[in-house]
């Protein structure tokens, strides 16, 4: 009887022994940050076909052409890259379907040599805006208590802290397209193209640390986010160029050509 007692104690005490090592053993593991759901990125695409077929330099127009810039300068990270490349790329293109002559594209005026601009009748730049009105953002504050492993490990573990966001508001897109003479840079031409707010709501999906994010931060790190904010940008990119296309005439081209050539004496 005595040795079945002694077993049973023994018994016992590697079980709580057992316990206790799993607790210290968690307890020393390094401290993870909360989790967050996990959600990809939906693939963003921006492309324009145009309808429009002219005969090849059928509007008798040679344009140096800049790509295209954001008046905004915050506008940093790879989707603003490609939707500035992409809108260079699809407003050549329509240039092109319209009959006009292209050279460049550049990136700045500085690019273009002297015989670029002898052989071209005008400049032309298009500046992006993308700017964010009636945002309402809100911000909670979650918290967590150390777990009982962590005390036991230190009695002074603080509680772990993160923030989510949610909101909503709207952005608009705008277009500034000038067309300055080629020699001098004189502006002589000048488009406005606003679309219509379109609206955002949101709920995040990171756990962040920070508590101060702004929400260009969380359109270019939280996939939640930026999925509902490209797909509101992917509506809207054809929208812009419909409008362009209505906008873009050879017959008004041919006449800031002619104004031009008097600015830079070509006539």
């Amino acid at each position: 009887m005595k040795k079945w007692l002694c077993l049973k104690r023994l018994n016992t005490c590697l079980k709580i022994g057992l316990f206790l090592l799993i607790i210290i053993f968690n307890g020393c593991s390094p401290k993870k940050a909360p989790a967050f759901i996990q959600v990809n990125k939906n693939p963003v695409k921006f492309d324009y076909s145009t309808n429009t077929i002219a005969g090849t330099g059928s509007a008798e127009v040679t344009i140096a052409l800049l790509n295209p810039e954001y008046g905004n300068s915050n506008m940093d990270g790879s989707l603003f890259d490609t939707y500035r490349k992409s809108m260079g790329n699809d407003f050549e293109e329509l240039l092109t379907s319209k009959g006009f002559k292209i050279r460049g594209p550049y990136n700045q005026i500085g690019e273009m040599l002297y015989n670029d601009k002898l052989n071209s009748d005008m400049i032309v730049k298009v500046v992006i805006d993308l700017n964010f009105s009636n945002l309402e953002r809100k911000v909670k504050r979650n918290e967590k208590a150390p777990s009982f492993a962590e005390l036991m490990v230190d009695s002074k573990a603080q509680s772990t802290v993160w923030y989510t966001y949610f909101g909503k508001g709207s952005f608009t897109t705008t277009l500034t397209i000038t067309a300055s003479s080629s020699n001098f840079n004189e502006k002589l031409w000048k488009k406005n193209i606003t679309l219509p707010e379109a609206p955002l709501t949101y709920t995040g999906s990171i756990k962040w640390r920070d508590r101060d994010v702004s929400f260009l931060g969380e359109i270019t790190k939280d996939n939640e986010v930026y999925n509902i904010f490209t797909k509101s940008l992917m509506e809207q990119y054809n929208s812009i160029f419909d409008l362009l296309e209505k906008q873009i005439d050879a017959e008004e081209f041919q006449g800031i050509k002619k104004e031009a050539h008097k600015v830079d004496k070509k006539e």
